[in-house]
């Protein structure tokens, strides 16, 4: 007779396995083959339905070696020993089984409590995904009936056009787009193998289909190959000839192609004419030189759309008022602009060889500091040693002998081998190459707590108008588009519809019936709160960027490859990992287990250390971390800049046509968001009305001298209904220019957006003018030759006198301060030297 034992798994040597289908088909089995063998069990797994028969169960049954489990049956003889420990040799039966079976149970609670909140959780993942297919439903519908209100729009059936149950049913695949892209599958193939036949008879496939080199890449690479081969073959036949190998016969001339590719060369030849005309030039008309030009290369102008094109694009310099001088001597422009671009060239060069000779290179010698030291902490309260001991210093602090320092973020820092603070007189400053990201202990990393930023009223006051702007149709609210357009202008974010959801749930208030009441749109308040609190620039403390010396750099790089597989330093979690500037902050090597860094705290050491280093092209988004990053005043920023880049062996020291000008004129990241907000209103506003950015610029262009005056951008944003005041548009023209007026480069930058719409064409049959009687009409852009009255000239002109004379009192402060400090520096270094033992010399000699 068999005894069962529930609930056990014995291990032992597998002898055989069974599948059974239930509990009793395993009895009868065991029966079977355990019967009076008392060295043989049984185990059932009733979870995969198998029986096991193992052996050795005299050595593990008696003394229970095995575990326990709620799907397994132990099978054994009865006359094997009893299931007993030596401990519990005296207790009965049941008292040997109830605790066991106690176990049971609470393992099977346990697990039962497990389960209870998984099928929480799938609830809840159940009614989320219930949620977002209304969503999408709701989306679909929206499509739909914006799609059916276009159609009628149109009159045209949208049943027929576009059927609702399937928007697919009508797009030509089968018929047209299956067969190409067989054809190019087979292309494809044969571009692998090389192939020159197979290529010859797939192309003229493809031609037949349809397909050509400007409408599929795939054929152009096929074309280009099938030349390739076939150029390749002639040369091989060419020195087979030669050699006497292959008759000359079999070598085709391949000439017929020659004057055609002489005459496209030519186009792009330019005739050079060093004659000296006895007279002045009379001036010839663009147009006719354009005539000219094209009736010289008639060839090349092929088939009726050529012809129309030529004939559209004369036409439209035709009609054009302005900007053809400008196109006839542009020419003359760059070629002098080139010259003077040398000259200046070679006299910097010249004059650097004499101003090195002003700067001092003693007590530079790089000073040894222990790496362990990144890793431990000193002082009270405690910080990190290398900050206490004065191995690096704050980025704040950075400044050249006897000048102020500006302000940067607390986890910006630099090493003194870089730059010593200690060392007197002018001194040449190192290029600012390598940075490493250093972390003292990757346990300490935490989040920065958000903290909303304390404004200034007249910060407020940009902020107000700002999205007072940005509000472009006056609901008094942000949906979901002017959302991002705002922090698109604010943050420089692209945020994608789950992070606006997100976004949406954080700033919704609590409401009677619901914990979160979720709206599609923002308050002014609720943005302004997002705008200020920093929620979106996340940062993490504990994290240090810290500017080294290619030295340093090099060392620590040594030390990163020595400790391959180990901890950067023993006994500690420190971290770290080295950026190069130059190459756009790409990681060059990291030590284990280095947790990546917040975007927004990389794009502000990346940026801040390029401006100590000097560099002056900035992305306009890199400008408004720049302006959050160093809360300073523009004079300020000016002052500092110009002091380090005079010690930098730089050729080109000019800042002023270039991207960084914007940090010496803007106030701060709220004046930028207001210039932003002006030039998303402006531009809406043109492009409303069906102008290009080119007609817009020359009907505000009122005296037609090239450039905006204050007075002109008044009248131009009356014009297009933009309410603003005088001081605004003081603001607005003194931050894109440096001067009292807005260029067409500065307008076009200013305005155009990424897709262009500068260049795009107008699309009002208005604007359309008939060619030729009986020939068929042309649309031609057309030009707007009324102009917009100035507006508020004399009170613009009081208004930037008090602008500029402010600034310039300004300026004057700063730098008198600088000056003040200058002279401190100076009697402190002539005192010093006062007091300074000359003994060595003596002893010297």
């Amino acid at each position: 007779p068999l005894r069962e034992l529930p609930g056990w798994n014995f291990p032992g040597n597998d002898i055989k396995k069974y599948t059974c289908h239930d509990l009793q088909q395993a009895r009868v089995l065991s029966a079977r083959e355990v019967g009076t063998d008392a060295e043989r069990c049984a185990v059932y797994n009733a979870d995969n339905g198998t029986l096991v028969i193992k052996g050795n169960a005299s050595k593990y049954l008696p003394s229970l070696k095995g575990e326990a489990s709620t799907s397994h049956t132990t099978f054994y003889n009865a006359d094997t020993q009893p299931l007993v420990d030596a401990d519990v040799a005296e207790l009965s039966a049941p008292e040997v089984w109830l605790p066991r079976w106690a176990y049971v149970c609470a393992t099977h609670a346990e697990k039962r409590k497990v389960l209870a909140q998984a099928l929480e959780k799938l609830k809840a993942a159940e009614r989320a995904f219930l949620r977002r297919e209304r969503e999408a439903d709701a989306k679909l519908q929206d499509g739909k009936e914006w799609l059916r209100g276009k159609c009628s729009h149109l009159a045209v059936a949208s049943h027929l056009l576009f059927p609702e149950d399937a928007p697919w049913k009508h797009f030509p695949w089968d018929v047209q787009l299956r067969p190409r892209s067989e054809c190019e599958e087979q292309l494809r193939k044969a571009i692998g193998l090389r192939e020159l036949d197979e290529l010859r008879s797939l192309l003229a496939e493809a031609a037949k289909k349809g397909l050509n080199k400007t409408n599929s890449q795939v054929v152009f690479n096929a074309s280009e190959l099938r030349d390739l081969l076939q150029a390749e073959g002639a040369m091989m036949r060419r020195s087979r000839s030669q050699a006497g190998l292959l008759d000359a016969q079999m070598m085709p001339p391949q000439r017929q192609k020659t004057d055609r590719v002489v005459a496209a060369l030519g186009v792009f030849l330019e005739a050079v004419d060093n004659d000296v005309p006895s007279k002045a030039p009379l001036a010839i008309p663009y147009v006719a030189k354009l005539t000219e030009t094209r009736d010289k290369f008639s060839m090349f102008v092929c088939g009726e759309e050529d012809v129309a094109c030529s004939q559209l694009i004369l036409q439209t310099v035709g009609t054009s008022e302005v900007g053809v001088n400008d196109i006839e001597t542009e020419q003359e422009r760059e070629q002098e602009q080139e010259k003077q671009q040398e000259q200046t060239k070679e006299q910097e060069i010249e004059m650097e060889r004499y101003v090195d000779q002003a700067y001092q290179r003693d007590g530079e010698e790089p000073v040894r500091w222990a790496f362990c030291a990144l890793a431990q902490s000193k002082g009270e309260p405690a910080r990190p040693a290398p900050l206490a001991e004065g191995t690096f210093y704050p980025a704040s602090a950075f400044r050249i002998s006897s000048r102020s320092p500006v302000a940067f973020p607390d986890y910006l820092c630099v090493s003194r081998n870089h730059f010593n603070l200690e060392l007197t007189g002018e001194r040449r400053l190192k290029n600012a190459v390598m940075v490493l990201e250093w972390i003292p202990s990757v346990a300490g990393l935490g989040a920065r707590p958000c903290t909303a930023a304390a404004l200034t009223e007249a910060q407020q006051e940009r902020l107000k108008k700002a999205l007072a702007l940005l509000d472009v149709d006056g609901a008094g609210s942000f949906s979901r588009p002017k959302l991002r357009e705002a922090l698109r202008s604010a943050e420089d974010l692209q945020l994608a519809d789950s992070e606006v959801d997100d976004l949406l749930f954080e700033t919704a208030k609590p409401s009677k019936d619901v914990p979160r009441c979720i709206s599609d749109t923002l308050s002014f308040d609720q943005l302004s709160d997002v705008l200020t609190s920093g929620r979106l620039r996340r940062e993490e403390s504990g994290r240090y960027f810290v500017l080294l010396s290619l030295a340093e750099a090099e060392t620590i790089r040594c030390i990163m490859h020595m400790r391959l597989g180990k901890s950067l330093i023993a006994g500690s979690d420190a971290a770290c990992a080295l950026r190069c500037i130059p190459a756009h902050d790409t990681v060059f090597d990291m030590s284990d287990h280095h947790p990546t860094a917040q975007a927004y705290q990389k794009a502000v050491s990346h940026n801040c250390f390029r401006f100590i280093d000097s560099a002056m092209h900035f992305e306009p988004a890199a400008i408004n971390i720049l302006l959050r990053s160093i809360p300073e005043v523009p004079t300020r920023r000016r002052t500092f800049f110009s002091a380090v880049v005079g010690c930098r062996r730089r050729l080109k020291k000019a800042w002023a046509n270039t991207p960084l000008a914007k940090l010496f004129t803007l106030e701060d990241e709220w004046s930028m968001l207001k210039q932003r907000a002006q030039a998303v209103r402006l531009r809406e506003a043109i492009a409303a009305r069906g102008w290009r950015l080119y007609d817009a610029f020359h009907k505000f262009d009122a005296n037609d001298d090239g450039m905006l005056s204050f007075s002109e951008v008044f009248g131009a944003l009356t014009h297009l209904g933009i309410r603003t005041s005088p001081q605004d548009v003081i603001d607005f023209v003194s931050n894109a220019s440096s001067g009292a007026h807005i260029r067409y480069e500065q307008f076009i930058d200013l305005l155009a957006g990424d897709d262009n719409e500068g260049m795009e064409g107008i699309d009002d049959p208005s604007e359309a003018t008939d060619s030729a009687a009986g020939a068929p009409a042309m649309l031609i852009p057309g030009r707007q030759r009324s102009r917009v009255a100035p507006r508020g000239e004399e009170e613009l002109r009081m208004l930037f006198e008090i602008y500029r004379s402010e600034g310039q009192r300004l300026t004057s402060e700063i730098e008198e301060a600088e000056r003040q400090l200058y002279e401190r520096e100076k009697q402190r270094i002539a005192e010093q030297l006062l007091r300074q033992d000359f003994g060595w010399v003596a002893q010297a000699r």
